[in-house]
């Protein structure tokens, strides 16, 4: 897939399974402070501030090139 289709295929993801987005908060909420920041200067254009954009952002982001490494975390939606 296209980065920007793994990236937006992913929040279709966070949208319509909530065990999923639940998981994609805990992983942001559990980023270190520092790997927080790189993520936050790197793409100032976010609002970072709020949490669940914070961690849905930050999932697509990290998982975009491969979206396939979420299939164990997405069982649960189908």
């Amino acid at each position: 897939f296209p980065v920007t289709i793994g990236h937006e295929r992913i929040h279709a993801y966070q949208a319509t399974c909530k065990s999923f987005d639940d998981w994609s908060m805990k992983e942001w909420q559990a980023l270190p402070v520092k790997e927080k920041n790189q993520y936050i200067n790197k793409y100032p254009t976010y609002t970072w501030s709020i949490p669940k954009v914070a961690a849905r952002e930050y999932v697509g982001f990290k998982y975009e090139e491969n979206p396939e490494q979420l299939e164990s975390y997405l069982k649960a939606c189908h």
